[in-house]
């Protein structure tokens, strides 16, 4: 797989779980349009299911991207929405409040 930068003036967040025995680590890392780092970091989650593990690094990354410089930000994870999209459905509800609220403020 090879990294595509986002269009210009725009910032990407590449997130990613690892699931472990007990607890699950999330990553988001942000590059801009000339492919240079802007934020990199991990975090605890306590969870170890990994579709959760990483719609909890898609809901992080969005939480960060209102403090981010660039005309848009996208969102990248290996994570197959529409395969999962039964078993994921209140945590897209989730996102979508999350959202709405990020926009008011």
């Amino acid at each position: 797989m090879v990294w595509i930068p986002p269009p210009r003036l725009d910032i990407k967040i590449n997130v990613d779980a690892v699931v472990g025995p007990r607890y699950s680590a999330i990553t988001a890392v942000v590059r801009d349009w000339r492919r240079e780092l802007v934020f990199a970091s991990s975090m605890k989650v306590n969870t170890t299911l990994p579709l959760q593990a990483k719609a909890k690094s898609i809901r992080w990354a969005i939480s960060i991207a209102p403090a981010l410089v660039g005309e848009s930000v996208i969102v990248e994870s290996d994570l197959n929405l529409l395969s999962n999209f039964f078993r994921i459905w209140p945590l897209l509800g989730e996102l979508r409040n999350f959202l709405v609220t990020v926009q008011k403020g």
